[in-house]
């Protein structure tokens, strides 16, 4: 897996270069890892400019300001919150393009009955668009974690294609 996303981290680097766009991304249960693949090829920085991780609802609200009634009605795996990241990501941060999104439940614990070990929600955001996904992953927490990243890349290379 690890070399599927290292390839598809460099074909979407590729892509927003000679689109001349810039990229950033706001996590929550892959702590990093997105940021992580887009930062790991030389040249990196032309085209991501930040990511944050935003675990825990307190970040969530401060570094995002997520809405807290959204919140409370929807939690924090949800496909409310997570356009809001992306969105605001976007809306407070003029130096990016397209925003990545994800909050999800990895495991193994966390999980409750309408929302399962495994389930993502994913956003992309640009200035004319959001787009969401909703997909439970099946495996381990790393499994997770790395398809979560697979399905944010992939929703990005085919948002610029």
């Amino acid at each position: 897996m690890s070399k599927i996303l290292n390839n598809l981290s460099l074909n979407l680097l590729k892509l927003l270069k000679e689109n001349n766009l810039k990229i950033g991304t706001a996590e929550s249960c892959t702590g990093g890892m997105l940021a992580q693949y887009l930062t790991m090829h030389p040249g990196s920085s032309e085209s991501f400019n930040y990511g944050f991780i935003t675990y825990s609802n307190e970040a969530k609200i401060n570094i995002l300001n997520i809405n807290v009634t959204l919140l409370n009605n929807f939690g924090a795996v949800s496909k409310e919150i997570v356009c809001e990241m992306a969105t605001n990501l976007l809306k407070y941060n003029n130096n990016i393009d397209i925003a990545l999104a994800i909050s999800g439940i990895a495991g193994p614990g966390g999980s409750l009955k309408n929302k399962p070990i495994g389930l993502v929600h994913h956003a992309l955001a640009t200035r004319n668009t959001i787009k969401h996904k909703k997909i439970i992953h099946k495996g381990n927490r790393e499994s997770v974690r790395k398809l979560s990243v697979k399905t944010s890349l992939e929703m990005a290379i085919s948002e610029i294609n």
